[in-house]
């Protein structure tokens, strides 16, 4: 039985980080909500925007997540970019994490 789970890394000379998930196993729903959760937490620690109240940007990262879990049913890794997400004083926010299936 497959799940997510969370595993974030950064490198000194890596940009964008990467997530690591496990495979989405029999409910690709919860995966889909599991890995929205963690790229809502990784922006969040990031850029300091909560967009948990953001139903656009929960829109937009559910499809994100629908598609990163298709590509990863033939990849190891799969790009997610969301560009202006979110905005702040400082200008527009871009969402953009590497998602890599993580073999046991």
């Amino acid at each position: 039985m497959g799940g997510i789970w969370g595993s974030k890394k950064k490198a000194e000379d890596q940009a964008p980080p990467f997530l690591e998930v496990g495979e989405p196993g029999s409910d690709p729903q919860a995966w889909d909500e599991a890995l929205v959760a963690l790229l809502l937490e990784d922006f969040h620690k990031r850029q300091r925007i909560d967009l948990k109240r953001d139903e656009i940007a929960r829109t937009r990262l559910h499809a994100a997540a629908e598609r990163a879990r298709q590509e990863l049913g033939t990849a190891a890794s799969t790009r997610v970019t969301l560009p202006f997400i979110a905005a702040d004083a400082s200008g527009p926010k871009t969402l953009d994490v590497e998602i890599r299936k993580k073999f046991r």
